[in-house]
C-alpha cells in the first residue's frame, strides 16, 4: 500500500519528524511511504532520505496569515496558481500509482483536489488549534468534509475548533520513538559542556524550552516570568532554531532590558535533544497554540517535570494536571508561580515525572501511533 504524506514545508519540526518516524515504522510493515513537500529549499527532505524514506517535491505552497500587504500578495498568488498546481499534482499522482494521500494541516487544498479528481483516498490530519482565524476555519472546513475520506484530529479538544462535533472522526496524537528519547540516552559529557558554556552552577534550577523561536511558541512570556522571580538561582535556556528573526531580536532585547543576560540564554539549535533535556530540571512550553507537541512527549519520556500552557491537546497529554503543571497562555505570573511550585516541592516533581514517563510509553510511543495509522489506511482499501 503506497501512502503519500504531504507536509506544509521542507523544514524540521514536530509534524515533519512525526511523519518521518511513522513512515519509517510503516515501511518495516510492508507499506510504501513517500514524504512530499513544496518545491522550496530546506533541510528536512535530506534528513528523510538519509533515513531511507522516499521523498518528493511537488508544485504547491500554503497561504500566509493575513497580516501584511506582503502576505496579501502571497495569498493572491496562491489563489491564482491553485488550478495549475492541482493539475500538475494530479499528473504526478498518475505517475506515482498511490493508494492514499495523507495531508498534514488545514490548508492542503491543492493535493486534496488533485487526489479527489484522481480517485485517490484522502486522509486529512488537522493539527494545532489557535493557528487559523475562526472565519478561515469556517470557510475551509466544508471543503475538508467533502474532500476527505477520513479526518484525523490530533486531539479530542480540537473537535469543536474544527467543527467536527458529533462526526465520526479518528483521534490520533503525535508520537515519539521512546527507545531513543530516554534518560539512559543522555551523554553526560555533552550535558556538562552545555552547563559550562552557560555558567550553570550545581545548585541552579535549569528551565528549558525546546522549540523554534516564534511568536506562537510564547517564549517572551517565559522571559517575563523569569524577570518576575525574586531569585538568581534559576537559569532559562531557549533551545531551538531561530526561525523568526524579528521575534528572536525581540527576545534578546527583553533579556537585555530585564538584566537577565547571565540567566536567560538563546542557545539556537542543539544537535541532541537528550542533551538539552538532560540539562533540564524543568521543561517549559509556553505556547499560544498547539496540537500534541512532540517536545512535551520528549520531556515526559525523559522524566523531566513539565509546565505547559493549557492549549490544544496539552491538558490531555499531561493527564489534566496529574503529569505536569498547566498554566493559562500569555500569563507570566502563572509561569513564575509554577516554576516556584516545582522548586519548593521536589515530591511533586517526582510524582509528575513518574506519571509522565508512564504515559509517554503507553500513549505516545511511535509504535502505537503507527498501529493506528495503519488501521486508518487499511480501512480505505
Amino acid at each position: 500500500m503506497r501512502v503519500l504524506h504531504f507536509l506544509p514545508g521542507n523544514t524540521v519540526g514536530g509534524i515533519s519528524i512525526q511523519t518521518l518516524d511513522v513512515s519509517e515504522t510503516l515501511n518495516d510493515r510492508g507499506f510504501e511511504n513517500v514524504i512530499v513537500t513544496p518545491e522550496e529549499s530546506g533541510d528536512f527532505l535530506e534528513m528523510a532520505s538519509e533515513r531511507g524514506v522516499e521523498t518528493a517535491k511537488l508544485p504547491y505552497f500554503l497561504p500566509k496569515h493575513f497580516d501584511s500587504a506582503r502576505a496579501l500578495m502571497w495569498n493572491l498568488r496562491w489563489l491564482a496558481t491553485l488550478p495549475a498546481s492541482v493539475l500538475k499534482i494530479r499528473r504526478r499522482f498518475r505517475e506515482q500509482d498511490s493508494d492514499v494521500v495523507h495531508l498534514n494541516g488545514l490548508m492542503m487544498l491543492q493535493p486534496a483536489l488533485a487526489a479527489k479528481l484522481e480517485g485517490i483516498s484522502v486522509v486529512w490530519y488537522l493539527v494545532s488549534d489557535n493557528i487559523y482565524p475562526d472565519w478561515l476555519v469556517r470557510a475551509v472546513i466544508p471543503f475538508v468534509n467533502y474532500l476527505a475520506d477520513e479526518i484525523v484530529l490530533i486531539s479530542e479538544s480540537n473537535r469543536e475548533f474544527y467543527m467536527q462535533q458529533g462526526k465520526d472522526v479518528s483521534v490520533i496524537p503525535g508520537g515519539i520513538d521512546t527507545s531513543q528519547i530516554a534518560p539512559r540516552e543522555v551523554d553526560e559529557t555533552a550535558v556538562a559542556e552545555l552547563k559550562d558554556r552557560y555558567g550553570i552552577g550545581p545548585d541552579d534550577t535549569v528551565v528549558v524550552t525546546l522549540a523554534k523561536t516564534h511568536p506562537m511558541k510564547g517564549q517572551k512570556y517565559a522571559v517575563e516570568a523569569i524577570s518576575r522571580m525574586d531569585r538568581d538561582d534559576v537559569t532559562y535556556l531557549i533551545v531551538g532554531p531561530e526561525r523568526d528573526k524579528e521575534y528572536t531580536d525581540e527576545l534578546r532585547a527583553m533579556i537585555q532590558s530585564h538584566g537577565l543576560s547571565d540567566r536567560v540564554h538563546i542557545t539556537g539549535f542543539v544537535d541532541e535533544k537528550t542533551t538539552a533535556l538532560g540539562v533540564a530540571d524543568v521543561f517549559l512550553l509556553p505556547s499560544l497554540g498547539e496540537g500534541t507537541p512532540l517536545a512535551i512527549m520528549e520531556a515526559m519520556a525523559m522524566e523531566v517535570p513539565t509546565i505547559a500552557t493549557s492549549v490544544g491537546g496539552v491538558p490531555n497529554m499531561l493527564d489534566n494536571g496529574d503529569a505536569g503543571q498547566l498554566v493559562p497562555p500569555s500569563d507570566p505570573d502563572s509561569i513564575a508561580k509554577a516554576i516556584e511550585g516545582y522548586i519548593s516541592s521536589p515530591g511533586l516533581m517526582r510524582r509528575h515525572s513518574k506519571r509522565a514517563s508512564e504515559l509517554a510509553e503507553t500513549e505516545f510511543s511511535i509504535q502505537n501511533i503507527s498501529d493506528k495509522y495503519a488501521s486508518v489506511y487499511r480501512s480505505l482499501r
